[in-house]
């Protein structure tokens, strides 16, 4: 055992944005594109910062991976869609969000 936190717990709005952004992608994504990405047509713009930390805490969780590239890290998801559900995150119906199912 890596010490690490492997548990899933309930995804927010913003961390399902997030999931949503690098399941779309079709490659490892640095925090400046999740940011574009995200700040696409929202009205109130996201910091940076708020992107990177949100990213860390998916990789300290292991639902993402990251790489280094350049300067920064590279981020993909570690597991997909399916997969996600697999583990106990679910869809709630008629939201899009996505959230951990304590029955499985």
């Amino acid at each position: 055992m890596t010490g690490r936190k492997t548990s899933l717990h309930p995804l927010g709005p913003l961390t399902t944005e997030v999931m949503q952004t690098l399941w779309a992608a079709r490659e490892p994504l640095t925090p400046r594109a999740v940011l574009d990405a995200l700040n696409s047509g929202r009205r109130k713009p996201l910091a940076y910062t708020t992107v990177v930390t949100v990213l860390s805490r998916l990789a300290e969780r292991d639902v993402v991976r990251r790489t280094p590239a350049g300067r920064t890290f590279a981020y993909e998801p570690a597991v997909d869609d399916a997969a996600a559900a697999g583990r106990g995150l679910k869809r709630r119906q008629g939201t899009g969000r996505v959230h951990d199912n304590p029955a499985r």
